[in-house]
């Protein structure tokens, strides 16, 4: 189970290791649904003012510095750190949420509306062939059942990432062990099992 200081000091660790090679990039990491590019860049901003008739705006522009090779603007390097477990849990999150909507799509669900970790199915739904009717409860437990094996077995971009990022230090050498321990329940076969209430 992991733990939630371990898991934060090591995602502010992260983030200090991503400004190490680029102060512009932030992290980047690959969405594990779809394989997207996923990067979490919080620019540094500062207000600006700006007048307007009698008055003035102060709006939070990005700040000045740029990379002169990409045009990117410097990362807020607190908000970065601060950041990375809430948008880490974020990801994981969405790409559960994905799966448990595509497993509605293959079980004949069209109608879905999908908001965080809830979804909206008709009270009654066609699942399958032949035109059965089901409880649209009964089939949405099935889709969140069913979700939990590629779940976890897609896990394993996230720990890869990880670890490239913090290296051979002592986070580092934890993400490793996460991922042994990830590889080992993968390879048992022990799937999680996830409810809806």
């Amino acid at each position: 189970m992991v733990r939630d200081r371990p898991a934060v000091h090591a995602c502010k660790h992260l983030g200090d290791r991503a400004l190490v090679q680029s102060r512009f990039r932030g992290v980047e990491l690959t969405d594990p649904y779809d394989g997207a590019p996923v990067r979490w860049n919080p620019i540094r901003r500062a207000p600006k003012r700006v007048a307007v008739g009698s008055h003035y705006l102060y709006p939070n522009l990005p700040g000045k510095h740029r990379d002169p090779a990409t045009g990117d603007y410097a990362v807020d390097s607190g908000h970065l750190k601060r950041e990375i477990a809430p948008m880490a849990v974020h990801m994981l999150d969405a790409y559960f949420s994905s799966l448990v909507i595509e497993g509605l799509l293959k079980r004949g669900v069209r109608d879905v509306l999908g908001i965080h970790d809830n979804w909206l199915v008709p009270a009654l739904t066609e699942a399958g062939s032949g035109g059965r009717v089901f409880p649209g409860v009964q089939v949405l437990e099935a889709a969140i059942q069913g979700a939990g094996r590629a779940w976890l077995e897609g896990l394993g971009s996230v720990y890869k990432e990880f670890i490239g990022y913090l290296g051979d230090t002592d986070d580092g050498r934890w993400f490793q062990q996460l991922e042994a321990d990830w590889r080992a329940r993968v390879a048992r076969q022990d799937w999680p099992t996830f409810a809806a209430v």
